[in-house]
């Protein structure tokens, strides 16, 4: 993501964590929260977020969660959901290159 957003003033990081509970308060302290389509397990920290602070959800109507999640985009003001078509959730060319370069590639690789 720091190669596409051109504000310096955003901070952009990727941490691997071994918690739950540790990734959970991250992502309930956060200012903005993304949620992939048919992320279960952002439903929780969204829900918990300060009301200063957004969740924003990317769904599928062919998703699982889509029910949840549109639910919850009309019934809490800081959880904003926006709805993908079909051809959005599409994998393109540069996806499919990037899933292939790392393709075999173990977190225990990492340390």
């Amino acid at each position: 993501l720091h190669n596409f957003v051109k504000d310096e003033r955003v901070d952009v990081g990727f941490q691997m964590i071994s918690s739950t509970a540790a990734a959970y308060a991250r992502m309930i302290q956060t200012n903005t929260l993304l949620c992939p389509p048919e992320t279960l397990s952002c439903l929780l920290p969204a829900l918990a977020k300060e009301k200063v602070k957004d969740a924003i959800i990317f769904e599928s109507p062919e998703s699982t969660t889509y029910n949840w999640f549109t639910y919850l985009g009309t019934a809490v003001q800081n959880i904003k959901l926006i709805k993908l078509s079909h051809e959005e959730m599409v994998v393109d060319k540069e996806q499919q290159f990037i899933e292939a370069k790392y393709d075999g590639f173990s977190v225990d690789q990492v340390a």
